[in-house]
């Protein structure tokens, strides 16, 4: 069964927060897994200038999963949370 929250989750600076990004695009060459190196680079430089610290980033190949602290609540609402087009 899944559930309908009828109120959105509050977010805090003190507890994590798990994160999962998914492409639908990131399928045998372009596999997040084959260019691990650069997505590991480019997450953590995104967290470090927005002040998202990871605890744990997972690369799956399609998605990664991502267990963070935001230093400020502002922080999701910057960059580090925005999709890039």
């Amino acid at each position: 069964m899944r559930s309908h929250p009828k109120e959105a989750r509050p977010l805090s600076t003190k507890e994590p927060v798990h994160i999962v990004l998914k492409s639908e695009w990131a399928i045998g060459p372009s596999s997040l897994l084959q260019h691990a190196d650069f997505v590991d680079r480019t997450i953590r430089a995104w967290a470090k200038k927005c002040g998202v610290k990871i605890y744990e980033l997972v690369n799956v190949g399609n998605h990664l999963h991502l267990v963070v602290v935001l230093t400020k609540l502002s922080s999701i609402e910057s960059s580090f949370a925005r999709s890039q087009h």
